[in-house]
Formats: structure tokens, sequence, C-alpha cells
């Protein structure tokens, strides 16, 4: 879980997404967790 966050703000980082898409930034991670409990 922690992996996938922290690959998460390394993306976040990056691309240099302002405050506003913090929304996104936690949909993004809530759906990956999602997908790896498929597994």
């Amino acid at each position: 879980m922690a992996f996938y966050f922290y690959e998460t703000y390394i993306f976040w980082k990056k691309w240099n997404i302002h405050k506003g898409s913090l929304v996104s930034y936690f949909m993004v991670y809530y759906f990956i967790q999602l997908d790896d409990s498929k597994f």
C-alpha cells in the first residue's frame, strides 16, 4: 500500500499537479487500491 502511495506521489510531483488536483490524486490512489485487491 505504501509503495503505491509513494509511486503516485512521485507521479504527482513529476507532473507538478497543482493542489486543486488533489481530488484526482486521491481518486487515482483509491482506484489503484481497488485494482490491487482483485489480485
